[in-house]
């Protein structure tokens, strides 16, 4: 249980230092902005960073037309598409972020030993 402690005691070590590069990397991400799209744009869904979304529109054509059933279809896809383009950046900030902190591979292995429930 005690084998991996002193790597953990290091890894928390360095992540006490990573704190204002983790802050910096949140407030760019507020500040990002990705569009999620459905039917080749017929319903877009725009969301920053952090995955809140910013604004829904749906093309002037299908909102004419009062298709509402075909937008609520439309429109899970588009936020869905939004939320993982909205993902990947926050996983590209955050190995900006810890860039140079070496997290072991078996890092969640080692968590659970050291909480005893692995």
């Amino acid at each position: 249980m005690f084998k991996n402690l002193g790597a953990m005691a290091s890894l928390l070590k360095q992540a006490q230092t990573i704190g204002p590069k983790m802050q910096a990397a949140m407030e760019e991400l507020k500040s990002k902005q990705v569009t999620g799209e459905a039917a080749g744009g017929l319903v877009r869904v725009s969301a920053n960073g952090l995955g809140q979304i910013i604004s829904v529109s749906v093309d002037a054509e299908l909102e004419s037309k009062n298709d509402w059933e075909m937008v609520k279809d439309l429109l899970p896809i588009a936020i869905n598409d939004a939320i993982a383009k909205s993902k990947e950046l926050h996983v590209q900030a955050m190995q900006s972020a810890t860039g140079d902190l070496p997290i072991p591979e078996n890092m969640e292995g080692m968590l659970k030993n050291f909480l005893g429930n692995g």
